[in-house]
């Protein structure tokens, strides 16, 4: 019987998210076939795989079809900030999308590409997983960080994600879904706030300089960045020194 499969920001042909998140690899060539080959381990000819988003990262765009080619299921794309147009128009098996709901083994899911707070259908036993976050966004009672690098870079099930969620406390539906307890879970300690990591640095810079030079449209760089508007885009810019447009 064909499964459903989850997986997120396997960064295909990405030097440098090798460094970013430590993943275990000497170059680019090592973690595209370890990634390719736990993917076919797992995934049969039959079987559907959701990417949340990220699939490549500056990556050709006839190695990144090549790698494409070689990935076993019918493979379904949420857009992430880093997918490009070469990316989009792979052969998925369905329209990609930056949001969507389905469902699996009777279980309503709200894919989207940003890990939220909270989402349609929560209180009704609905999940939500996300990517994004490369393991440093905790999860909760009933939403999930499905990426690589939380999951040995290898594609995940309905099963193996709710083994995962049981760990948090349960939630109490008499109170506040977003307060302790609530829908969301007893959350977890709050980590310390962290400064921006290097890998979001470097993306912003690009993105910014791609704006002020004219290679990259509003939207484009906007998306590049991981904001939602061009007047994020250019308070983060300010905040990390970046040369204004007019200097």
């Amino acid at each position: 019987m064909p499964q459903t499969y989850f997986t997120a920001d396997t960064h295909f042909g990405h030097t440098n998210v090798i460094r970013f998140c430590n993943r275990p690899f000497a170059d680019a060539d090592e973690m595209d076939e370890a990634m390719i080959a736990n993917w076919n381990a797992v995934v049969g000819p039959k079987d559907d795989v959701f990417h949340l988003g990220d699939f490549a990262v500056r990556c050709d765009p006839r190695r990144m079809a090549s790698i494409f080619r070689r990935l076993n299921g019918h493979k379904h794309l949420i857009i992430g900030n880093h997918d490009s147009g070469a990316t989009i128009a792979l052969a998925w098996s369905s329209q990609a999308a930056h949001y969507r709901e389905i469902s699996v083994e009777k279980q309503r899911i709200i894919l989207f590409h940003y890990g939220m707070r909270v989402w349609n259908a929560m209180r009704y036993g609905a999940l939500h997983l996300f990517g994004h976050s490369h393991g440093r966004l905790s999860g909760c009672r009933g939403s999930l960080d499905v990426g690589v690098d939380s999951w040995g870079y290898t594609p995940v099930t309905l099963a193996a994600i709710r083994g995962r969620l049981a760990l948090f406390e349960p939630a109490n539906p008499e109170v506040d879904p977003t307060g302790p307890g609530g829908a969301l879970g007893v959350p977890l300690p709050r980590p310390p706030v962290e400064q921006p990591s290097e890998e979001w640095l470097l993306e912003l810079h690009e993105a910014w300089n791609g704006l002020c030079s004219g290679h990259l449209g509003i939207e484009e760089a906007v998306r590049q960045a991981g904001l939602t508007s061009v007047e994020e885009l250019a308070a983060a810019a300010e905040r990390a020194g970046l040369p204004s447009q007019s200097s």
